[in-house]
């Protein structure tokens, strides 16, 4: 039936012929061969020389996704679960400096303007 539609499609020069051939060819209009070989025999099985070489392009850039099937080969990326690890909120081990306490020569601290 797809194919008698997109026949009869291209035929009237209906503006939806192309998804009709996208939708009758799916596996031969996205072959990994060139766009004469696929043109020629689209043409021979629909009896008419209609369909063009830029009709495939138009087809393969435009429903490419629409067709395209996930590759089997590649499992679906599943990130691993982290379990949560417990941040300590003790502060004994930190010590504070009192500003005043320090002198304006003191070897920890240095700055461009010391000397």
């Amino acid at each position: 039936m797809n194919k008698k539609l997109a026949k009869e499609l291209y035929e009237r020069g209906d503006r939806k012929r192309k998804m009709a051939l996208a939708r009758a060819y799916p596996d031969l209009l996205f072959m990994d061969v060139s766009l004469k070989f696929i043109c020629e025999r689209i043409n021979r099985d629909l009896g008419f020389d209609l369909v063009t070489e830029n009709d495939i392009k138009y087809i393969r850039h435009h429903f490419q996704p629409e067709m395209k099937k996930p590759d089997p080969r590649l499992p679906p990326a599943i990130a691993p679960i982290a379990s949560p690890v417990k941040i300590s909120t003790e502060t004994s081990r930190v010590t504070w400096t009192d500003p005043e306490e320090l002198t304006k020569t003191s070897p920890n601290i240095k700055s461009k303007f010391s000397s």
